[in-house]
């Protein structure tokens, strides 16, 4: 079980991809690089949030270590999460990942102030050539 395994400082550790967190309002998805080390059974995810009142950090476990990607659709929004990983072996568990703070609310934010960004950016690129900035 995730509680009891021996931590084994060699086993691959989970490393997320440069872009590795995609956030809307109700999931966080994270994607990892592969894991190579061919002892690793899989992969043990660890969730807190802001609200969780028994503080347990324990939370799915991933059995397949070909997977990169995770998705959490268990999300409040403008809640604050915080996730690590650990893989692990037949008796062993690796060191745990960096650990993400990921918050919803702001996710949606940015995400949707993206967009708008991208349409403006657009118009601005069509229209750019008749629109006179008035000094």
């Amino acid at each position: 079980s995730a509680q009891e395994d021996v931590v084994d400082p060699t086993l691959q550790k989970v490393e997320l991809t440069k872009n590795g967190i995609f956030a809307e309002m109700k999931s966080i998805a994270f994607e990892y690089k592969n894991i190579t080390d061919p002892r690793v059974k899989g992969i043990y995810v660890y969730k807190l949030s802001d609200n969780s009142k028994d503080g347990s950090e324990y939370y799915e476990t991933i059995d397949n270590r070909f997977s990169t990607h995770y998705v959490d659709k268990n999300i409040e929004p403008g809640h604050n999460y915080k996730y690590y990983f650990k893989t692990f072996s037949e008796k062993h568990e690796s060191l745990p990942s960096d650990i993400i703070s990921v918050n919803s609310y702001l996710f949606w934010i940015l995400f949707h102030g993206y967009i708008v960004l991208r349409v403006c950016l657009k118009l601005q690129k069509l229209f750019g050539d008749h629109i006179q900035m008035k000094k």
